[in-house]
This record gives C-alpha cells, structure tokens and sequence, in this order.
C-alpha cells in the first residue's frame, strides 16, 4: 500500500511541475530508471534518495515543505499511524 500511494503521488506533483521523469530524476541525482521504479510503485527511495527528493520537491513548491500520504517529507509536523519519518542524513 505505501509503495502505491508513494508513486501515485509522486506521479501527480511530476505532472503538477510539468516534468518528464527522465528531468525529475535528473534533480534528485538518479538515473531514470530508478524514478521510474519509484514512481511506478516498483521500489521506494532509500533515506538519501527520499532526502533528496524531499529538498528538490520542496524548492520546486516554492520553498514550501511536500508531505505525501505515505512518507512524511516536512520534519516539523507529526506522524499519522502508518506513516514513517524520513531522516535527514547525519542528524
């Protein structure tokens, strides 16, 4: 389930920023083919990838924090059950 609602989302804020997978993945510093895993519910990023893609969904959002239904990608707010908690590397 958190695999799926991961690349549903994932999906819809690429199409929100009007990207092709091939230029997110660029972003976030991994090959396409490894976006499209995610992104097709295949894989999840590991925690330097989802860091990653936490700061380039961020600065693509204006500054402002992406919380997905599935990873909690904004440190500041509470867990929902279900959810966990991507760890900013080093802390």
């Amino acid at each position: 389930m958190t695999k799926v609602i991961l690349g549903k989302e994932l999906k819809a804020f690429r199409i929100q920023f009007g990207l092709t997978q091939a230029k997110l993945a660029e972003l976030v510093g991994v090959s396409d083919k490894v976006y499209q895993w995610w992104e097709t519910s295949r894989h999840l990023p590991n925690e330097i990838n989802a860091y990653k893609l936490k700061q380039v969904l961020k600065e693509l959002n204006g500054g402002i924090d992406v919380k997905t239904g599935s990873i909690v990608l904004d440190e500041d707010e509470e867990l929902a059950p279900g959810q966990r908690e991507v760890v900013t590397p080093g802390t």
